[in-house]
Order: structure tokens, then sequence, then C-alpha cells
């Protein structure tokens, strides 16, 4: 079992992690310049802070660093891209709690994809869990099956089918540091910006600030934080803690630019919420059980 000191320390760090992340959602709402542009600099902007990170954490090893994550990191890098990209294009499309409500889901994924890339066995709760959660996302899914919300609801389990696939990769090889592989992500999202921008990649005045306050700060400092909350605790845990973004997340774009989720939607997002809240925290609680009998052993 962790160390009090320890886990309290993970806590902090993956909270912390969580909370300056919260506001990435409305962050990126309010941004005026077209989608395209906005996925191209904050690419662009996630690779510059992640590699000036490695290197200030790495110095004269982060070269060796950067060429550890092997094939598996270029495969993690394509899908944290390809989630940049439909995550900017999920809350620009739909609101910030149906992008988020849904984002959720991410840890359910990964499971499925343990079980089929990985062999790894499916606890029968994650099945219900499963089941349960389905029911949650219909009923977000609900009220939005035509237009735009649509699109974003759907671009938003984009996201989450991704976050679970470069989870399993990272854990089906593990590497000194996941960063660079980041970095890369954010220079594959931002080359398809790129492609498939208007002529006009400007910022426009009003948007300089909170992009780079999103870029240099949000993002690079959250995944910081939260990627090193596993070292201190159990991976149920993690996804405990993960779970106040998709709480924080929506509270900002209320409170800020009056975005107020329909009742079938809070609805929805509560039975996804606290059905995931409680498949981890049986997994955390069995996992600690589990480390108690390992330790009483002779």
């Amino acid at each position: 079992m962790a160390e009090p000191r320890q886990q309290l320390k993970g806590i902090l760090i993956t909270v912390a992690g969580v909370l300056i992340l919260s506001p990435d959602g409305l962050l990126t709402t309010m941004l005026s310049m077209n989608d395209w542009a906005l996925i191209f600099w904050r690419g662009v902007l996630l690779a510059i802070s992640l590699m000036a990170m490695t290197v200030i954490l790495h110095g004269r090893k982060a070269l060796a660093v950067t060429k550890a994550i092997g094939w598996t990191g270029i495969g993690v890098g394509i899908l944290f891209g390809t989630g940049t990209i439909f995550f900017v294009l999920a809350v620009r499309l739909t609101t910030i709690a149906n992008a988020l409500f849904l984002l959720s889901v991410a840890p359910l994924f990964g499971a499925v994809f343990s079980r089929i890339f990985l062999g790894e066995r499916i606890a029968p709760r994650t099945y219900l869990t499963a089941l349960i959660v389905a029911g949650g996302t219909a009923l977000i899914f609900g009220g939005n099956l035509s237009g735009q919300n649509l699109w974003g609801n759907l671009a938003a389990l984009a996201v989450a089918a991704a976050g679970g696939g470069f989870f399993v990769m990272l854990r089906s090889r593990p590497m000194p540091d996941p960063a660079p592989a980041f970095a890369l992500g954010g220079l594959f999202a931002a080359l398809v910006g790129l492609v498939l921008a208007p002529s006009d990649l400007g910022v426009p005045d009003g948007d300089l600030l909170p992009l780079l306050i999103l870029g240099l700060f949000v993002l690079p400092v959250s995944f910081a934080l939260a990627g090193r909350g596993p070292r201190y605790l159990p991976a149920p845990e993690v996804n405990l803690i993960m779970l106040l973004e998709a709480v924080f997340g929506p509270i900002w774009g209320v409170i800020i630019i009056g975005q107020i989720p329909s009742g079938l939607v809070l609805t929805g997002g509560a039975i996804v919420l606290a059905t995931l809240a409680c498949h981890f925290a049986i997994g955390f609680i069995k996992e600690q059980k589990v480390k108690v009998r390992s330790q009483s052993r002779p």
C-alpha cells in the first residue's frame, strides 16, 4: 500500500492538474479564430511547451528521452493529436458540459482496447458500468440528434476513444517520459490544422492572451502534473480524480458565458459520472485489499 505521505502527494498533484485543465473547454469556446487555425496554434504551442519542459527536466538526456519513445510513442502521439483535433471540434460544436461528460468515458474505451489488444481480462462490473454509462450517454445525445450538437457529441466520443487508445499504448510499452510523444501529437494536430485551415492563420488581437495562456500554461502544466499522479496512486484513484474535470469544466461555462446544460444533459451526465465514480472506487478498494494481503504474507 502506498505510504500516506506519498498518496497525499499523488492526490494533490493530480487534483492540481485537473483544476488547471478545467478551463480548457471554456477558453477553447471563447476564442474567435476559426477551428482549424485554433487547432494549428494549439498544437504548435503545446509542442513547444512540452519539449521545453522535457529539456528543463532532463537536461542533456532530453534527446535520449525523446528517442526512447520509439514507435509506440509515435502511435501515442498520433492518437493524442487526433484527440486534440476532435476536442476542439467537440467544444466548438456542442456545449462544454456535453463534451466533458462524454469525454469522461475514455477509461471504458481503454478497458475494451486493453481486452482486444493486450488480452487483459475485463472485470464483470465493467460490463455493467458500460451498460449504465451507455444509457446516460443516450440521454446526453437525446436532445441533440440533429445539427452541430450531434456532430460535437460524436467528436467528443472520438476524443474519448483516442484517449483510451493512447493510454493502452502507454501501458503496453512504458517510456521514461511520455511528454515528447505528446509533443509529437501537438505537431501532428498542427500539421492537420495547417492543411485544413483557411489561408489566414493570424490570431485576432482579443485571442492572443487566452491562446497563450491555454497553449503555454493550461495544457502543458496540467498534463505534466496529472501525468505524474499514477507514480503515487493506483490507476482507479487517478481515474476518480480525473472525473473532476467533467464537474468543474461545465461550471466555468455556466459562470463565464452562461452556457447552462439542459435537464436531459444534466441527468445523463450525472448518471455517467456517478456510475464511473462507483466503478473506480470499487476498483481502488479491491486493489488496496490485494496489496494488504500481499504485504501480510510471510
